[in-house]
């Protein structure tokens, strides 16, 4: 699904930009969305989306991460996307 591939583009960019939580919530958003369908990345989709994951992990306090996590897996889809605009629904 398109949209799971924007939000992992927008995660990683976000991380390029060091809004760590914003990052992991999208992450976490467009595994959940690929989950909800039964959609599997490519295979050059998922090296690209461990890599920028492990670097995030790296950066993050460790108790962080899987906070952000289950919250971004429980976003709703406007909210997902109003991340991605740095806007609340």
């Amino acid at each position: 699904m398109v949209l799971s591939y924007c939000f992992d583009g927008f995660a990683a960019l976000n991380f390029k930009q060091t809004k760590l939580e914003n990052a992991v919530k999208l992450s976490a958003a467009a595994e959940k969305l690929r989950e909800s369908i039964g959609f599997v990345i490519e295979k050059e989709e998922r090296r690209f989306r461990d890599a920028y994951l492990t670097e995030l992990k790296n950066k993050m306090d460790g108790a962080d991460f899987p906070k952000f996590y289950e919250q971004g897996r429980k976003l709703k889809l406007d909210e997902a996307v109003a991340l991605i605009s740095n806007r609340q629904p």
